[in-house]
């Protein structure tokens, strides 16, 4: 723990922790303030609801503040939100499968504004690289609780453990869809296999690639990056997400831009090594 924070910075800490470790649960039955037609359902709801109070008082307090740079792409964002939907409205659009429009507009509006809990609490709880690296592990800890669960999953599904209704009730318990044999996809704890590709796809592997790329060290185990990421692909794999698997790709190819240049510039010079070497034997032989 680090050093100088008092309880209720330790508090925080382990709010924001138990957060990050829920994030592969997205649609928790367990939810009696949202509708049945609600979806998205984050466990982590609960622990960062637990949180906001501590927060308030550590904003009184001036440890943290409201508006930061990265603040300005998020007004520019919500901007297009409200013009989009309220442009959308004067459309009058036909009801969907049931649904009415300003329905769809209520749910899309609280599914936007628990994406802005995370934004504005990964800001305020991640002020110095040892607060980062706290919040890591608490991810990966939850990363690697999924594949577990993933594993469990496909043993069922091979026939080797516990029954399919044992693990539809299992599954019940963190997810309003249960789980579905026919199609043999890993959703892990989240409400479809897709959900749990686009997480692995956005969430996960962009760190773990980025470590890997820039020889970034969680801890003293080199070995746990690696071990993460194949952990990760494996998952990803037994989503069969198309989409999925781009997002990935496209993931991977962002931040090899952004973190990997040193990487390909030594790649690309490696590559170059043997064609200089051989011009300059050429070379070397022609002025002999």
């Amino acid at each position: 723990m680090a050093a100088g924070k008092d309880r209720l910075d330790r508090l925080v800490d382990f709010l924001w922790g138990l957060a990050l470790v829920s994030l592969p649960v997205t649609s928790f039955p367990f939810m009696p303030f949202v509708g049945n037609e609600t979806q998205v359902r984050p466990l982590s709801i609960y622990p960062m609801l637990l949180l906001l109070p501590l927060l308030l008082i550590q904003l009184w307090k001036k440890k943290i503040k409201i508006w930061h740079a990265v603040n300005t792409p998020l007004v520019i964002f919500i901007l297009i939100i409200i013009v989009t939907t309220f442009a959308g409205a004067i459309y009058a659009p036909l009801d969907l499968r049931g649904q009415a429009y300003w329905g769809r507009f209520l749910r899309s509006v609280s599914t936007v504004i628990i994406g802005m809990g995370f934004f504005f609490y990964a800001i305020w709880t991640t002020r110095s690289r040892d607060e980062l690296f706290a919040s890591l592990k608490w991810l990966y800890l939850g990363l690697f609780i999924t594949f577990l669960w993933g594993v469990v999953q496909l043993l069922v599904f091979s026939g080797w453990i516990m029954s399919e209704e044992s693990l539809d009730y299992i599954q019940k318990l963190f997810s309003i869809s249960g789980i579905s044999l026919k199609n043999l996809r890993i959703p892990g704890f989240a409400l479809e296999p897709s959900w749990l590709a686009g997480q692995i796809a956005v969430i996960y592997l962009p760190w773990l690639f980025a470590s890997i790329l820039t020889g970034f060290k969680l801890t003293h185990w080199r070995w746990l990056e690696y071990s993460l990421t194949a952990m990760a692909v494996f998952l990803l794999m037994l989503t069969y997400s198309r989409s999925g698997l781009i997002m990935a790709l496209v993931a991977c190819f962002l931040v090899t831009l952004l973190f990997g240049r040193e990487k390909l510039i030594q790649v690309w010079n490696w590559w170059k090594r043997p064609l200089i070497s051989n011009t300059d034997q050429k070379t070397n032989g022609y002025v002999l």
